[in-house]
């Protein structure tokens, strides 16, 4: 995987998709989960503290074992001062700063899809099935592509079909 992937991009990849407890698959739901805010405006204490919690999701579970979840923060922050990732002062002042949750439960998924939450899960299972076609380059023979509504009910048209 290292091969064909840098560090950064199998990361990312695992971030997008890695449980965080409660309901919360990837870092951008943790994040608002629980924080209430994007991925990319976390703050040094709360970013360590999701990077804890992915050891053991209901272990380190922020809203039921807060203090365990703290212990753990701590640790990532000691980890990142050893490893020269953050300075002392910033790992100093991240240590004192309180957990301070702000939860905000959302559905997730296909499941609390407003309207057509069929037409949803059909989609997520033709992209999932279909990871090694290409969605973003549209002249490529053999894309991926998914319906819109007002295809539902049509036959797929069969490619290099006659066209009358």
């Amino acid at each position: 995987m290292e091969k064909k992937y840098s560090k950064d991009e199998i990361l990312s990849a695992y971030l997008n998709i890695v449980y965080f407890n409660n309901g919360a698959y990837g870092i951008e739901a943790a994040s608002n989960l629980y924080f209430g805010v994007h991925s990319k405006d976390l703050t040094l204490p709360q970013a360590a503290t999701l990077a804890g919690v992915v050891n053991n999701p209901s272990f380190y579970d922020p809203i039921t074992e807060p203090q365990r979840a703290t212990n753990r923060r701590n640790t990532v922050l000691d980890k990142m001062l050893v490893g020269g990732k953050i300075s002392r002062s910033d790992h100093d002042q991240a240590i004192q700063t309180p957990l301070a949750l702000n939860i905000h439960r959302s559905g997730q998924g296909c499941v609390s899809a407003k309207t057509a939450p069929y037409f949803c899960d059909y989609n997520q299972r033709l992209i999932l099935n279909n990871q090694h076609r290409h969605v973003s380059d549209r002249s490529e023979p053999g894309h991926l592509r998914s319906p819109k509504t007002g295809d539902q009910g049509r036959a797929p048209r069969r490619r290099n079909a006659p066209t009358l």
